[in-house]
């Protein structure tokens, strides 16, 4: 390069440092007309060119840089960086490796790699690279922090955990790191400590909307459903369009025991109308309209794994009738288990849509010609609902995993029974109720769950009630009514068990409990297994389970039912109260149903004091329960098949097609 070339670059370098990029652009040029070879000049004017918004000048005039200078790691580098800008993955991950076979010290450079194999979903290969990367740079909060995310993503809590304290260390004004901190420790079940992490996050950011859902999410996870409500409320509205924040919202709202069934519905209902705004893309399924042809069913969920909802979707997928409906799971599922394999055998066709966005399974589900879909998460975690509202299938059906309506009128019914929705009541939900004749549900129990053992009273001498639930579902009202029940039965014990029990939500049972005049020795809190190792041995130490209101725990029922435990429920004016009572109706334990407080303290107070007769359920209810339609997967599902063959035979007669 002459003397003047040379000197003109050293200028564009200084006006480059200074921000002063169209100075810059414009003397690197004039170095090029009179050097076009110069590697210098080329680089330099791309990085240019690349900041002032012309990407794809930039890569070319980077690419002939590298050509120039192959040995040159930092053109591979900044070259990488463009394609990895534009989303060109793979030639960004060919770059990225040229530069550290030519400077493998270059820790920005294995660190933009761990980036691109994180966004192809190699996240055990992005891991090592972000390992690389904090090795030669220790005081890159970059690395640490960006560590510690894949490492949760790939399950290793522990690691994720060191590196993203480190990553706070370095930088603890970052809410980013902040949050990812958070739940990190909220996946090793530090709720306290993770919630505190989210709270600094959005108190360094405001507009951090991820840990604004994170702290609602473990606030309801912790139990304090008014703390998760007002946060969730803010998060919604500083960004109402947000569908997952506005979700995570209504399911909390599902918990409130003071809210009507006419406002929750409405509460539903805005997330459709909101939804509907942003929703450019209708769809127009155009199945074949034959009435008695082989039905396509496609059920979706996140939730194919060791996880309630295979309980209750095993026995029916188990027991289809495939030479009438052809069989497809959509599993958003991440890590799948043994239960994904086991359901997968059961399917004609098997979906993993965990990596496709709201367009792709669409397409996916009109390219599968789906005449039924069917939702299996409401409005919970990972929910597809999206997807749903864009109409991709002829007749869509809300089912199992969310006990409110989804308020969203592209899903045409709800699947429910005449307990939970009585012919006589008027039907506030824009899905029609599907009454099946054999309930709501069919069972299928763990088949290595401990044995029944013997009336726990009998030894102790004193009635013990127990509960499992999830500590959200343990408002004021639930427990004032307990208290008033252990009131009426002098010397009688609460176990609450959940592992995830926090001393938050031991505090205020016992503050609850005290005011109503429950002695805090008479509370016994458990969060750990017995010896067998197995949460259903808890059952052991339980005379009668209670349950819980307005969200009634009829997963909790069939595990206690199942352990020869019954459940005492008030049916309450919510459907989502009421489900308990239907699971208690098909094993013929009507008895433990009751329809107000009082009656709840009364029944409660009555079988308290029958323990032979408690005795003789406990011992004869496994066996009347494998035999009831509560488990008689055939039969249930020969009765969905004939509610979905109805229903489809009503879409036929809708309009010719």
């Amino acid at each position: 390069m002459a003397d003047s070339s040379q000197s003109v670059l050293l200028k564009a370098i200084e006006f480059h440092k200074k921000g002063d990029f169209g100075a810059a652009e414009s003397l690197y040029r004039q170095v090029l007309a009179d050097d076009p070879a110069s590697a210098d000049a080329l680089h330099l004017l791309g990085l240019v060119l690349f900041v002032r918004g012309k990407p794809e000048e930039a890569r070319d005039l980077l690419q002939q840089a590298v050509d120039q200078k192959p040995e040159m790691a930092l053109f591979h580098f900044d070259l990488g960086c463009v394609l990895e800008s534009g989303n060109n993955l793979d030639a960004a991950e060919s770059a990225f490796n040229k530069a550290i076979d030519r400077d493998p010290s270059l820790a920005q450079a294995h660190f933009r790699l761990g980036n691109v194999l994180r966004k192809k979903n190699r996240m055990p290969d992005a891991v090592r690279c972000y390992e690389e990367a904090s090795r030669l740079d220790p005081n890159s909060f970059d690395a640490f922090n960006n560590l510690g995310a894949a490492y949760k993503e790939t399950g290793n809590i522990d690691k994720a955990e060191q590196a993203l304290r480190r990553a706070a260390q370095l930088r603890p004004e970052r809410a980013e790191c902040q949050n990812n901190l958070g739940m990190a420790l909220s996946a090793k079940g530090l709720t306290e400590e993770a919630i505190a992490c989210f709270s600094r996050a959005i108190a360094l950011d405001a507009s951090c909307m991820s840990a604004y859902l994170n702290l609602g999410k473990d606030l309801m996870l912790m139990g304090d459903l008014s703390s998760a409500i007002k946060v969730l409320r803010r998060a919604h509205e500083k960004c109402p369009e947000d569908a997952t924040v506005h979700s995570t919202l209504l399911v909390a709202l599902a918990y409130d025991p003071d809210i009507s069934p006419s406002t929750l519905c409405e509460e539903h209902a805005c997330w459709d109308r909101i939804q509907m705004r942003k929703t450019t893309v209708f769809r127009n399924p155009s199945n074949s309209r034959d009435p008695d042809r082989r039905l396509r069913i496609g059920y979706v969920s996140p939730d194919f794994v060791s996880h309630p909802v295979a309980h209750f979707l095993e026995p029916v997928i188990a027991h289809h009738d495939h030479a009438s409906f052809r069989i497809f799971c959509y599993s958003d599922v991440a890590r799948p288990d043994e239960t994904t394999e086991r359901l997968k055998t059961y399917a004609d066709c098997w979906r993993s849509i965990s990596l496709m966005d709201t367009d792709a399974f669409c397409d996916m589900v009109q390219s599968d010609e789906i005449d039924i879909l069917v939702d299996l998460a409401g409005h919970l975690a990972l929910n597809r609902l999206p997807a749903f509202i864009r109409k991709p299938a002829p007749i869509q059906i809300s089912w199992i995993g969310y006990p409110c309506p989804t308020g969203l009128r592209a899903i045409d019914y709800r699947l429910s029974d005449s307990i939970i929705n009585p012919p006589d009541e008027q039907v506030v939900s824009v899905e029609t109720p599907i009454r099946l004749e054999s309930g709501f549900c069919c069972y299928t129990p763990f088949a290595n769950a401990p044995s029944v053992n013997d009336l726990p009273c009998g030894q102790t001498n004193r009635m013990t009630f127990g509960s499992l639930h999830n500590p959200l579902r343990l408002n004021a009202k639930v427990l004032e009514l307990w208290a008033k029940l252990m009131l009426s039965v002098p010397g009688s014990r609460l176990l609450i068990f959940r592992t995830s029990l926090s001393a938050w939500c031991r505090k205020q049972v016992i503050a609850i409990m005290s005011v109503m005049g429950i002695a805090e020795e008479r509370i016994i809190f458990r969060n750990e297994l017995l010896p067998d190792g197995h949460y259903l041995g808890i059952y052991h130490l339980v005379d009668i389970a209670l349950d819980t209101f307005p969200w009634s725990g009829h997963t909790t029922a069939c595990e206690a039912l199942w352990m020869g435990v019954p459940v005492l429920t008030l049916c309450g004016e919510h459907p989502a109260s009421r489900m308990t009572s239907s699971v208690l109706t098909r094993v013929e334990l009507n008895d433990f149903i009751t329809r107000s407080p009082q009656e709840f303290v009364a029944q409660g107070t009555r079988w308290a004091n029958q323990k032979s007769a408690l005795e003789e359920i406990r011992v004869n209810l496994r066996r009347k329960m494998k035999n009831s339609p509560l488990c008689d997967g055939k039969s249930f599902t020969k009765t969905l098949e004939g509610a979905f063959r109805e229903v489809w035979k009503k879409h036929c007669m809708k309009l010719p097609g």
